[in-house]
């Protein structure tokens, strides 16, 4: 089972800005080839997949209240008004976090694709057929418990392709959020000249 941590908004934000948007990228797969996967998939029990994601928006929270801890031009009262903002904005990201991690279709079609893309990266329609073929006799039904190994590199491909799908989720939500506590420092200190 793999699991996401991710420990610091710094780490998430160099993340999406240094990876880019490399994904399995599911080429045109003949439906044959598709049934194939899938019987093979099958045949093999590796048609699902476990994995935990971590996630929470605390570590955004610590690093929004360290910005505003670190600003010189703000007093402890508008330190303190700016944090308060901080719990809504909380509220706001955990609910569309929450959503997300919600949508069960979305995540089972991401697994899918990432399993055809792999299982089509990795081998041919005919190979598939001998494939089948094999384990469907006693020798290839006893290595199968072998097959189970493999199971790892699926999950690691998933994991990445989920990663760069949260990524692509997280970072406009955090610009948004990042963009809303500076308007809310501007005006605190707007109000502070008045």
């Amino acid at each position: 089972m793999s699991k996401l941590n991710f420990k610091t908004l710094s780490v998430l934000i160099a993340l999406i800005f240094l990876c880019g948007n490399s994904s399995l990228a599911q080429q045109s797969i003949s439906p044959e080839k598709k049934i194939l996967i899938q019987e093979f998939r099958k045949l093999t029990g590796s048609q699902n997949i476990n994995l935990s994601v971590n996630f929470t928006s605390a570590d955004i929270q610590d690093t929004f209240l360290a910005r505003i801890e670190q600003d010189k031009d703000l007093t402890d009262a508008q330190k303190k008004e700016a944090q308060k903002s901080l719990a809504t904005a909380k509220q706001r990201m955990d609910k569309q976090i929450q959503d997300f991690f919600g949508d069960k279709v979305g995540i089972q079609q991401l697994s899918e694709d990432t399993a055809v893309a792999l299982y089509d990266k990795k081998f041919t329609e005919a190979e598939l057929r001998e494939l089948i073929a094999f384990y469907q006799t006693t020798t290839g039904k006893k290595s199968l418990t072998f097959l189970l190994l493999e199971k790892n590199q699926l999950a690691d491909a998933f994991s990445e392709a989920f990663r760069q799908r949260l990524q692509n989720f997280t970072k406009p939500m955090v610009e948004k959020e990042q963009e809303l506590l500076e308007q809310e420092i501007r005006e605190i200190k707007r109000k502070k000249s008045n």
